[in-house]
């Protein structure tokens, strides 16, 4: 049976802004496994949108599996590209981040808080890591036939009209 827990290494970086409104924004760049050595992946801190870099952040985090999110966690398996998300807060100008996960609805409850996801693809590692979880947890629910309701009512009603 898979470990249902692991450490990931969580990169962010922060840019320039040409924003007129900000100085600067903080960007996923990449989440790897625990062991990662950052510079052996070319991914990390290239600036997609421009910007100069100004700081790197990088942290240790939680990624946990659980068995009862495996339907969520097989649909990001089966999407075009899988993702790992990443929610974090910015407070008094320092990014905090907060929690890893690869649910796409535990990262959409925390955008409904307002808190700050941003999502990178699956290194291939973590992929194959997710999807021995999935293959020896996950139970498809079994489709269920649903009734049909009465839409009319079986007695027909021949009473008068009083008028």
């Amino acid at each position: 049976m898979s470990n249902s827990n692991r450490d990931v290494k969580v990169v962010f970086g922060k840019y320039t802004s040409s924003h007129p409104w900000a100085d600067y924004d903080w960007r996923l760049s990449d989440v790897l496994p625990d062991n990662a050595k950052i510079d052996q992946h070319p991914s990390v801190l290239k600036p997609e949108q421009g910007g100069t870099l100004i700081e790197i952040l990088t942290c240790l985090l939680p990624l946990e599996l659980y068995k009862k999110c495996c339907s969520g966690y097989y649909s990001n398996l089966i999407a075009a590209q899988p993702k790992i998300f990443v929610g974090s807060r910015l407070t008094s100008e320092k990014l905090q981040p907060f929690a890893v996960t690869v649910d796409i609805s535990e990262a959409e409850s925390w955008m409904e808080t307002e808190d700050d996801v941003q999502s990178v693809a699956l290194v291939q590692e973590l992929n194959e890591w997710l999807e021995r979880f999935v293959v020896e947890n996950h139970q498809p629910e079994k489709p269920r036939k649903r009734k049909r309701r009465k839409w009319h009512n079986s007695q027909s009603n021949d009473e008068e009209d009083p008028q």
